[in-house]
C-alpha cells in the first residue's frame, strides 16, 4: 500500500501518531520534547546543527532538512509489526539525499534486550526477523544477546530507507534530553559492535552495509521550559475573512533567531497559526513589522521570516511575498498592556494590499541574471551579480539612506519555489554585491571565497574591491565565520522588499530586479 502524508499543524499534531497519546504525550517525555524541539527549528535544532557542523565528516556540515515524518513506520520481515521511528528526517547533504532516523530519549531505555525479546521459545516470525536484521547489519547473533533490540531495528530502518532512495549515506541519530546521558552506554555498546568508537555529542562511522554508509550519532538537547509564561509578554490574533487571512503578533521583545523561555513558546504559537492559513489561487503574502524602538537596527526579513522559519510559510509563499518595516502606531491589542513590537502576516490578493512605502526613483536595476538552480547560500548570488556587465559606474548613496528592493524571479516550467526559504541567502548575496570591500582581511576572504566558488583567488579579490555597482558604498561586507564566511550587507536599511515570480521558458531560473528610493 502506498503511503501518503499530510503536513503537521505544529508540535501538537505529533500526539495523534503515538501508540498511547495519553501516557506518552507529556512535558519531559521524549515524544513531546522531540516534537517541540524539531518542529520549531528553522532547519535543524541548534544542538543537532552544532554537532553536525563540528563533525569531522564534511557530509554533515551543510545539511538541509527537506521533510520530516513523525512516528515513521518501516516494515520488516517476520510479522505485521513495523519499526516505528520517532522521527524520520529526509535531508539533503552535499547534493545527495540523506535519510536520518531520529530516536528521542529522556529517561526511558531502548526497550528490552535481544535475549529477552527472543525468549526461550521464539516464534518463527521472531527468528525470521532477527535473521534479517543481523544479515542487513552484518552482525552475529551471539554478539547481540545483551544489545537492546530497539537499536537493531532503528539502525536497520536507516539502511533500508537509504536503499529505497538509492542513496549512499544514512544516519541513525539518538536525540537525548537527559542531562546525565541516561542509557548512553547501551547505545555505545551497540555502536562498538561495528568496531567504532562512540562519542557523546558526536557522529561516528561510517560502516558500509549493503552499499550504504551508515553513521551513528548522539546529540544532547535541552528540555522545553516547564513553567508557565505571563500572558502579557505576547498576544496573537488570527482573523479569517473572505478576502484575507491575517495573523497578528504583538510582543514585548523582538523575535530572536534562537529564542528561549516565553519567546520560544511565542514562536511556536506563531508558527502554528501560520501553518493554519489555507492557500488560495493567486494568493500573495504581505508581511509588516513596526516597533516603538524606532532607532533599533535589524534586518526586517530576519524578524518577519527567517527567525520564524520558512516551513511556516510553505504553500503560501510560492507566488509573491512583500515585506515592510514601517514607522506607524501598531493597532491596539490591549490598552492595559505595553507591547512594543508588531507583526502582521496578511495572506490575500495583491489588490487588497495597502503599502506603507512608495517608490521614489530607481537607483539601480539589472536583468538577465540566470542560474541553473536557486541556492541556499549567498555567495552564488553575490558572484553572479558582480559578474553582470554594467554600462556605467553608479554613485554611492548617502550613508543610512533607506531603500527598497524588488526581485523578480523567472521560474522554469514544472518548477516551484518557497520564496521565504531562499529569501535570506538571495537578499544577502544580491545586496552584498552593492558594496565594495573595505576590511583588512581581503586576502583571507578572497582565499575562502575562491575555495567555496571554485574560482581563482585573484578574481575574487578584484570582485570584492570592484566599485562599479557599489551604490551602498564601502563596507566589511564579508567576514570570517568558522571555516567559511559570513555576509554582512547593509540590508538593515532596506525597508521594503518585493519578491515576485513569473513562468519562463528554458531550463534556467532568471533573476531580475531593481533598488529604489522610498517615500511615505
Amino acid at each position: 500500500m502506498v503511503n501518503y502524508f499530510i503536513p503537521t499543524q505544529g508540535p501538537e499534531s505529533w500526539k495523534a501518531f503515538l501508540a498511547d497519546p495519553i501516557k506518552q504525550w507529556k512535558k519531559g517525555y521524549s515524544a513531546y520534547e522531540l516534537a517541540h524541539c524539531w518542529e520549531v527549528a528553522n532547519n535543524l535544532p541548534c544542538c543537532v546543527d552544532k554537532v553536525f557542523k563540528h563533525s569531522e565528516f564534511t557530509l554533515f556540515h551543510n545539511v538541509e532538512v527537506l521533510f520530516g515524518f513523525p512516528e515513521y513506520k518501516v516494515p520488516l520481515p517476520g510479522g505485521n509489526s513495523r519499526s516505528q521511528n520517532d522521527l524520520y528526517v529526509l535531508a539533503k547533504a552535499d547534493n545527495e539525499l540523506l535519510p536520518i532516523m531520529v530516536e528521542g530519549k529522556v529517561s526511558e531505555p531502548f526497550g528490552e534486550t535481544v535475549e529477552i525479546w527472543l525468549s526461550k521459545n521464539p516464534s518463527e516470525g521472531k527468528r525470521k526477523r532477527l535473521e534479517f536484521l543481523l544479515n542487513l547489519l552484518g552482525l552475529h547473533e551471539d554478539c547481540v544477546h545483551n544489545i537492546r533490540y530497539q537499536l537493531l531495528h532503528r539502525a536497520a530502518s536507516a539502511v533500508l530507507e537509504a536503499r529505497n532512495l538509492n542513496t549512499h549515506h544514512s544516519l541513525m541519530l539518538v536525540h537525548s534530553f537527559s542531562e546525565t546521558g541516561k542509557w548512553y552506554e547501551d547505545y555505545a555498546n551497540f555502536v562498538r559492535l561495528f568496531h567504532l568508537s562512540p562519542k557523546r555529542d558526536g557522529i561516528v562511522g561510517p560502516v558500509e552495509l549493503n552499499e550504504v554508509n551508515l553513521y551513528f550519532g548522539w546529540v544532547t538537547g535541552e528540555k522545553t521550559e516547564t513553567h508557565d509564561f505571563p500572558e502579557e509578554n505576547y498576544k496573537i490574533n488570527n482573523q479569517k475573512e473572505k478576502s484575507a487571512q491575517r495573523i497578528e503578533l504583538w510582543s514585548n521583545k523582538r523575535l530572536q533567531f534562537e529564542p528561549k523561555g516565553w519567546m520560544k513558546q511565542m514562536k511556536e504559537d506563531l508558527r502554528t497559526n501560520l501553518k493554519g492559513i489555507t492557500p488560495i489561487e493567486n494568493g500573495v503574502l504581505y508581511c509588516k513589522f513596526c516597533t516603538k524602538e524606532d532607532h533599533a537596527v535589524f534586518d526586517v526579513e530576519n524578524v518577519l521570516l527567517y527567525n520564524v522559519g520558512s516551513g511556516s510559510f510553505s504553500g503560501i509563499s510560492n507566488n509573491q511575498v512583500f515585506m515592510e518595516r514601517t514607522f506607524e502606531p501598531s493597532p491596539f491589542v490591549d490598552r492595559s498592556i505595553n507591547l512594543k513590537h508588531y507583526h502582521l502576516y496578511n495572506y490575500t490578493t495583491k489588490d487588497n494590499i495597502s503599502f506603507y512605502w512608495k517608490k521614489d526613483g530607481t537607483i539601480f536595476e539589472w536583468s538577465g541574471l540566470q542560474v541553473s538552480s536557486l541556492k541556499y547560500k549567498p555567495h552564488e548570488y553575490w558572484y553572479n551579480m558582480k559578474k553582470l556587465q554594467t554600462k556605467k559606474k553608479y554613485n554611492s548613496l548617502i550613508k543610512d539612506t533607506n531603500f527598497g528592493i524588488r526581485i523578480n524571479i523567472g521560474i522554469p516550467v514544472a518548477k516551484s519555489v518557497n520564496l521565504t526559504a531562499i529569501c535570506k541567502p538571495l537578499l544577502d548575496g544580491v545586496i552584498s554585491a552593492f558594496h565594495n570591500y573595505s576590511g583588512s582581511d581581503l586576502d583571507e576572504m578572497a582565499m575562502r571565497l575562491a575555495s567555496i566558488l571554485s574560482i581563482g583567488k585573484t578574481e575574487v579579490a578584484n570582485l570584492l574591491r570592484d566599485d562599479q555597482m557599489a551604490i551602498l558604498g564601502l563596507k566589511e561586507v564579508v567576514r570570517r565565520f568558522q571555516r567559511g564566511v559570513q555576509w554582512n550587507p547593509s540590508d538593515d536599511s532596506c525597508y521594503q522588499i518585493q519578491l515576485t515570480t513569473y513562468k519562463c521558458n528554458g531550463p534556467n531560473w532568471i533573476i531580475d530586479g531593481e533598488v529604489y528610493l522610498l517615500r511615505k
